[in-house]
């Protein structure tokens, strides 16, 4: 495919968690209609994204629900990346979720790595609590390597398609978080979370001559 009418990509100013998920269905309704977006944004301040099906949780933290599915995401000392695509550029059906999620990830994966955060698809682990999504490690996710083999889960991941456009959230720690409430401590090595737009906008437009 390299067909990619009006693709947009911006960088938004930090804001609330209800503005941030409005822009981001706004966003895949607009894909529904053709157009492809890519939109980096980061939050106001501490923020509980939930899924979709999720349940409100017991915490002083303010929540939003987001379009996607999922577990619950501490927001703040991460920045997040969201896809919007029609399904016709990507050359699947809704159903076919593993080779969307891969068509969408695999340009950011890449950005990631060279801005010094070596990231690899995730490999699900049992355990965790049932509330937060960086307490496990699922296929859709993004980790990185120890020392020891050991996977350390940097970024979480959420899709929703419709009949027409897929929608991915993607979360990336820029910074190590303490624990809050029903959420645990997370590290993450040091990168330059400040040259990704240039890198994800590089491997886009890759992709767009070479596929």
């Amino acid at each position: 495919m390299n067909d990619w009418p009006g693709l947009l990509l911006r960088c938004d100013p930090a804001a609330d968690g209800i503005t941030n998920m409005r822009l981001d269905s706004e966003m895949l309704t607009r894909a529904e209609a053709g157009r492809a977006e890519i939109r980096i944004y980061s939050w106001d301040g501490p923020w509980v994204s939930l899924g979709t099906n999720q349940a409100l949780l017991e915490t002083h933290l303010p929540q939003v629900i987001r379009p996607t599915g999922g577990r619950a995401v501490l927001h703040g000392d991460d920045i997040t990346v969201s896809i919007a695509l029609p399904l016709e550029t990507i050359g699947a059906s809704s159903l076919q979720l593993r080779s969307i999620y891969r068509y969408m990830i695999e340009p950011l994966m890449d950005a990631l790595r060279s801005c010094g955060l070596p990231v690899v698809s995730g490999e699900p682990q049992s355990g965790g609590n049932r509330v937060d999504c960086f307490a496990s490690i699922g296929s859709f996710d993004l980790a990185v390597v120890g020392p020891n083999g050991d996977r350390q889960k940097v970024g979480g991941a959420a899709l929703k398609t419709s009949r027409s456009a897929a929608l991915l959230q993607v979360s990336i720690l820029v910074l190590d978080s303490p624990a809050q409430g029903p959420f645990a401590a997370r590290k993450v090595p040091p990168w330059n979370f400040e040259a990704l737009s240039n890198a994800l906008d590089r491997n886009w437009h890759r992709r767009e001559t070479s596929d």
